[in-house]
This record gives C-alpha cells, structure tokens and sequence, in this order.
C-alpha cells in the first residue's frame, strides 16, 4: 500500500470517527430536548431515530443498550455540565488565595502566621499531644 493510499485511508477513517460522534451527540441532543418537553416516558428509539432520520439499527448502534444507554450517556453528560457550573460558580480556575475545596482561606490559616502549615492541601492531621513522660516540654 502506497502513503498516498494509507493517507486516503487514514482520512476516510477520521471522517467516519468524526460523522459517528457527531451523530451520537445528535441522539443524545434530541432525547434531551424529547424528555426535558415531554418527559423521559416520551423518549423512545423509533421517536428518536425519526427525529435524527436514522434507522432504528444506526441508534442501536451507538446505544446497544437502547434508552437505558441513552439514560446513561446523557447521566454522564448532566454530571459533566454540573461539575464545570460549579467549577465557574466557585471559580475555581484561578485557585489565588483559595483552599483546595475553592474557599477563600481565612486569615487566621495563611501560611505567614502559621510557620508549620504548609499552605498546600494535605490531609495530614497535626496531632498536638500534651507533655507526657516521652514527650516533656522544652
């Protein structure tokens, strides 16, 4: 096989990619619109498959498990959306002066008035313990 041939190849197969995940997003598009307008009972594979104008097979085919793929695609999807609206609403993509969790640090916990605080986001607990026979004060 000449690179001309294994180029054409190559591109013939991204295409198909690229067609196949734009029709999944297509499906998953419209059963979101179907069960946000009419409610998830109204979302099934021949209504579906009329309104993208595929065959039931195609939809089958990105969805083997028909609407209970669907309901977990779209799942994944909702969770995805919810994480990065409250990434923005916390506005975690600039972490300045933040707590790993996205609050703001109180002044009393900065790492300037705390020698021993390490200022990142460790789990480690300080375990202050009082002066005992092992341990005597210094």
């Amino acid at each position: 096989m000449s690179s001309g041939a294994r180029l054409s190849a190559m591109a013939i197969s991204d295409r198909r990619a690229r067609e196949r995940t734009e029709r999944e997003q297509r499906i998953l598009r419209v059963a979101r619109e179907v069960a946000e307008r009419d409610g998830w009972e109204a979302v099934t594979t021949r209504r579906l498959s009329e309104a993208i104008e595929y065959s039931q097979p195609v939809l089958y085919s990105h969805f083997p498990d028909g609407k209970a793929g669907i309901a977990a695609a779209l799942a994944l999807v909702g969770a995805r959306e919810l994480g990065a609206a409250i990434r923005d609403r916390r506005g975690l993509h600039g972490r300045r002066g933040r707590s790993c969790y996205g609050w703001p640090k109180p002044i009393s916990a900065s790492p300037r008035r705390i020698p021993s605080s390490t200022g990142s986001c460790s789990r480690r607990r300080r375990h202050w313990s009082s002066p005992t026979p092992a341990h005597p004060p210094r």
